[in-house]
């Protein structure tokens, strides 16, 4: 398996994400659901490039730049977080990092209509001390493995 795989999953997370904020079907159990897995698969992206001969890219390479990116490192130890619980390994930022707010907005379905209700949620991470919305978190995410892919012309 090659590492685009996995890139093609955090890409389709962040999308997943962002119609949570918009408002979709379905409960908060599938939106929490789908943000710790954007948050997984997003961090996991380390495993398959260092794992991929073809990007030439050793892990030793790649934990110094989640180390030098504050955002990369939250995605780091949320994932971590949500994974096992509690830390066992030092963590990139702060093992205290997940999530401390969640907003949702249902919007019922109107009577007399096939149609189904949906909701909208959003979420505050919080790392350092520092907040950031989640939808913005994982934006940010994604675009500084996208300089990281640019960088060594994997993108």
């Amino acid at each position: 398996m090659e590492w685009q795989e996995q890139w093609d999953r955090v890409l389709l997370g962040l999308r997943r994400v962002e119609q949570i904020y918009a408002g979709r079907e379905g409960g908060s159990a599938e939106a929490v659901y789908d943000l710790y897995s954007f948050f997984l698969h997003a961090y996991h992206l380390r495993d398959w490039l260092a794992a991929d001969p073809a990007t030439g890219l050793s892990s030793t390479a790649i934990d110094a730049a989640i180390q030098a990116s504050t955002v990369l490192g939250i995605c780091g130890d949320f994932a971590n977080h949500v994974k096992h619980v509690v830390l066992t390994r030092k963590p990139w930022r702060d093992a205290q990092t997940g999530v401390t707010r969640q907003n949702v907005v249902v919007r019922p379905a109107t009577v007399g209509s096939q149609n189904v209700g949906s909701a909208s949620h959003s979420w505050t991470i919080t790392s350092e001390e520092q907040e950031y919305d989640a939808l913005e978190l994982a934006k940010n995410v994604v675009r500084a493995w996208e300089e990281l892919l640019k960088g060594h012309d994997l993108l």
